[in-house]
């Protein structure tokens, strides 16, 4: 799960368009069939019969997006390549450079390639980015690695190691059957995600200068001034003593996801970096409303907790066989969120940890921290054959 995520300039008002009806790529509109009764001798009853299965018909799912890249690769009209950096001073996020389309032999079609340079990478590029978005130095050291037992020097390569690929919907997602055919990068230290992604990021001042006045926005007064949440008026100043009405203080994350992320071990805690325990048959099904920022003692991330689901779940096969495999979520917003493979189901999250409204759809390769094993490797790819977005 990616905390304190950056993203490009446009990421805000990206996250602001609304839901588009129908795209550039979708499939016709399928009605649902209808059972016709049997026939009858008498017209009228057979009129009456057709009526009453007319009416019981389910409702058709509508197809909200459609993508199987046979046509102009991404960026097209469904996908953008998006720049990307999330988990600290880990990697050098994702970039339009690793990704590209390419002809799967095993499918005789063309696909999207979302590719990873992990520390055994001596090219010349694409060029990752640190957590503001500017190119990474090349003799930057990665810092922060939670798997002590591994500390590789990336100089002179840090700007091209720990480099993945994403792209991303113009459109937002407001539930539905999110489903994509994906082939996942097979070497440890590097995951394979699909996720939606709704990220708001609310800046208050700094706590390093507790004498300079605060000024928050009224929303976001209104859910993290302490006065306020005791009946009071909202008060954004800094106070000297860094005790009482300041709760607004510094940086406010709020981060909603619905993550499918491989490989992963079934532990939290230390047990999540283990190396020994991390396994291609497992698979993270989380989803996450809001993250407390670290100074948690002035802020209260606007909700209640808890913020984040953790659903470490074993598939019961090794995704890395080099095989395509289904994934998809059919997402109810505040009803529930169900996690199938290949369609079987493996998790369903429901109650305050569900998702309430939107996100984009990210599909990505990207470098966690430590939690999918260790990126000692060159090159390694994630391939999709087709994504599809319908309603329920």
């Amino acid at each position: 799960t990616r905390h304190s995520r950056a993203a490009a300039p446009s990421e805000p008002e990206r996250a602001q368009q609304p839901v588009a009806e129908s795209h550039t790529r979708t499939h016709p509109h399928r009605a649902g069939p209808v059972e016709m009764a049997a026939r009858s001798a008498a017209p009228a009853a057979a009129l009456l019969l057709l009526a009453v299965a007319t009416t019981m018909a389910p409702a058709a799912a509508s197809t909200v997006l459609y993508e199987d890249f046979t046509g102009a690769c991404a960026p097209n009209s469904n996908f953008l390549t998006p720049v990307l950096q999330w988990g600290g001073s880990i990697n050098g996020g994702t970039v339009p450079g690793n990704v590209a389309c390419v002809t799967d032999s095993d499918l005789g079609k063309q696909v999207l390639q979302l590719t990873a340079h992990g520390d055994k990478f001596t090219g010349s590029g694409p060029v990752g980015v640190d957590h503001q978005l500017a190119p990474r130095d090349k003799d930057d050291e990665f810092t922060g690695w939670k798997n002590p037992g591994y500390a590789p020097a990336c100089s002179p390569y840090c700007d091209v190691r720990r480099v993945g690929g994403a792209v991303q919907t113009h459109i937002g997602i407001r539930g539905g059957s999110i489903e994509a055919n994906i082939k996942p990068c097979p070497i440890f230290g590097a995951a394979t995600a699909m996720f939606t992604y709704n990220y708001t990021e609310v800046n208050c001042g700094s706590y390093l200068k507790p004498n300079v006045e605060n000024h928050c926005p009224a929303d976001y007064a209104a859910q993290c001034c302490l006065p306020d949440r005791q009946g009071g008026t909202p008060d954004c100043t800094i106070n000297p003593d860094g005790k009482v009405g300041d709760v607004c203080r510094g940086s406010w994350v709020q981060n909603k996801e619905i993550d499918f992320e491989i490989p992963s071990s079934l532990e939290t805690g230390p047990g999540s970096v283990d190396p020994t325990l991390i396994k291609f048959t497992n698979t993270r099904m989380n989803t996450v409303t809001a993250f407390p920022w670290e100074y948690t003692h002035h802020t209260l991330a606007g909700v209640d907790p808890p913020y984040e689901s953790d659903n470490f779940n074993n598939v019961g096969f090794a995704q890395n066989d080099g095989k395509y495999h289904k994934y998809r979520v059919d997402w109810v917003p505040s009803v529930s969120a169900k996690f199938y493979v290949d369609d079987v189901l493996h998790q369903t999250v429901t109650g305050p940890k569900l998702v309430p409204d939107f996100g984009h759809l990210i599909l990505a390769t990207w470098f966690p921290n430590a939690w999918a094993g260790s990126p000692d490797f060159d090159t390694c790819e994630m391939r999709v054959d087709y994504v599809k977005v319908t309603s329920l």
